[in-house]
């Protein structure tokens, strides 16, 4: 039995604690104090994000509003194009319109006015005297090339007022050779009418049978010759219209042109006579279709059509004289006749009309 003494083993002093003796202290928390720190983290920072995202709204409103600059810099001025709209309203001037084309004045009860243009298309004309005043009145634009600026009331049908209107240069792509003015030969039983404004010339007797106390008279009024007993009115009784046209169309194309546009050919048409009075002269009509029923007048479908130029129950027809092809006319008869002479009541005066 090995009876040596054991070496003393070193023994903490009992006034040391236990912490003391440790090379590195670790301080000891409570277990919940961890967690806590952590949700106070996530909090700030859901707060500092949403502070963030204010932050930028703010911002993009200040510089798209243009109250601040890049780095907290006053933007420069903006010029006042970006700060005025454009002007897009409706106004009268942007109704106005400015026309070119053949003036004509029409007589039917009432003077009215209308412009053709180099296309065919035709306006009809609000003017006032004192407008055309300076240039002579509306009768010294007949017929003439003129230019137009109005202000547009109508589009169905199309109508302008006129603010203002001065002749226009002729067309240069249409070229007309005046020819000489035929020699007529005065009416050796009756009356003799020539017009070089309108280019015809026709006879006429001094009495009708539809009113052998009336005299007979003619008129010539605008584009328009009037004749008709002395008993009535000149729009009561018989014409001829002249109507210009361009030297390229033929007369049903130039009808078509100044009265059937935008009408449909099953309502309105251009009938073509097929008998000449003489080789250079052609003769046509508006028509429309007939009732298939027989117990209805011809003309009943005729309301479509324009009223005054479209067949009816009377005398009316269109005609050109090839020889002139910057023109066409409308000759109104009716029921009765009006002789061209005075001892021969079969002669008619519109079969002794003339283009010159």
């Amino acid at each position: 039995m090995n009876t040596q003494p054991q070496p003393a083993q070193p023994q903490p002093k009992a006034d040391r604690p236990l912490a003391e003796v440790q090379t590195q202290p670790q301080p000891v928390l409570p277990p919940s104090v961890p967690q806590q720190t952590k949700s106070t983290n996530t909090v700030l920072m859901v707060f500092g994000f949403v502070l963030l995202l204010i932050i930028a709204s703010g911002a993009a409103y200040l510089f798209g509003s243009g109250k601040i600059g890049m780095l907290g810099l006053s933007p420069t001025p903006t010029p006042t194009t970006t700060t005025t709209p454009p002007m897009i309203s409706e106004t009268p001037t942007s109704k106005q319109v400015t026309i070119t084309g053949v003036f004509t004045t029409i007589w039917n009860g009432e003077t009215s006015y209308t412009i053709t243009d180099d296309q065919g298309q035709t306006t009809q004309l609000l003017l006032d005297n004192e407008t055309a005043k300076p240039l002579g009145g509306p009768l010294e634009l007949d017929r003439k090339r003129v230019t137009i600026v109005g202000e547009i009331t109508s589009d169905s049908p199309r109508i302008v007022r006129v603010l203002s209107v001065q002749f226009a240069n002729a067309n240069p792509t249409v070229s007309i050779t005046q020819k000489p003015k035929p020699t007529i030969i005065p009416n050796p039983d009756g009356n003799t009418f020539t017009s070089d404004k309108l280019g015809i010339a026709f006879y006429w007797a001094n009495k009708t049978p539809a009113d052998a106390s009336a005299t007979v008279k003619v008129l010539e009024s605008g584009s328009k010759v009037y004749v008709y007993p002395s008993s009535g009115k000149p729009e009561d009784g018989q014409s001829i219209e002249r109507f210009d046209k361009s030297s390229t169309d033929t007369l049903s194309q130039a009808i078509s042109k100044k009265f059937l546009a935008g009408i449909p050919t099953t309502d309105c048409f251009v009938k073509i006579n097929p008998v000449k009075p003489k080789p250079t002269v052609t003769k046509a009509t508006i028509s429309y279709p007939i009732p298939a029923d027989a117990d209805q007048p011809n003309f009943t479908y005729g309301e479509k059509c324009p009223q005054g130029y479209s067949e009816s129950n009377g005398m009316a027809y269109f005609f050109e004289d090839s020889t002139y092809p910057d023109r066409f006319y409308y000759v109104s008869i009716g029921q009765y006749g009006i002789p061209a002479q005075n001892s021969k009541p079969d002669s008619m005066w519109q079969d002794t009309i003339i283009v010159y």
